[in-house]
């Protein structure tokens, strides 16, 4: 596992680096204002399935997205009244949305639903604007364990496993390891799936 540790001197290459990895068909660890999580192109089914591998996850519990902004979340997901409402209240930040995929996106996410979400990492923002398309977001942990709250937690989980991620961004937690607020928002009465960082 490559380990970059970002600082203002070298964030721009190493956010390039994560991008190239990324179109490569990598799978890397990276934080957010929850916890560090695994992510891939949501796109490249090989990627995802190794995430599964990686995280010893079952393959019918899904994964969410994040987006780099709302504009970008409303090509791939329908948004209702409610949804929206939801979204321009607390995006960026850790509430995730589960929502409908539009028609063109079924085959190419094997799903109907897509939760997703808009991070307010700084730095985790500038990689998705920098990517320009969505990214999976799963808790990098093994399943069963406590999310990853550092870098260090990361290599800990990973770094002795045949796999493993390609590439670990380290940067800084803004958040208190709380998960994100889960909220099922496909018809026009919220539910909440699981509650976290934000009540709802």
């Amino acid at each position: 596992m490559e380990v970059l540790r970002v600082t203002e001197n070298n964030e721009k290459a190493s956010i390039d680096r994560v991008v190239q990895c990324l179109e490569q068909g990598g799978v890397i660890a990276y934080p957010t204002e929850t916890v560090y999580g695994l992510g891939c192109d949501p796109t490249n089914l090989a990627a995802v399935e190794r995430i599964y591998r990686i995280k010893n996850r079952a393959k019918d519990n899904a994964v969410l997205c994040l987006m780099p902004d709302l504009l970008t979340a409303e090509k791939y997901v329908v948004f209702n009244r409610g949804a929206r409402s939801l979204a321009q209240a607390h995006w960026p930040g850790a509430l995730t949305l589960v929502l409908p995929l539009k028609i063109e996106w079924f085959t190419v996410f094997q799903a109907k639903t897509l939760g997703v979400r808009v991070s307010s990492h700084p730095l985790t923002s500038r990689l998705l604007r920098a990517f320009n398309q969505p990214l999976v977001s799963t808790s990098a942990n093994l399943s069963g364990q406590a999310p990853a709250l550092r870098p260090d937690e990361v290599i800990f989980y990973f770094n002795d496993k045949v796999e493993q991620p390609d590439l670990l961004l380290a940067g800084e937690i803004l958040g208190q390891g709380l998960p994100s607020t889960v909220v099922d928002v496909t018809t026009e009465e919220p539910q909440v799936l699981r509650q976290g960082a934000i009540f709802i």
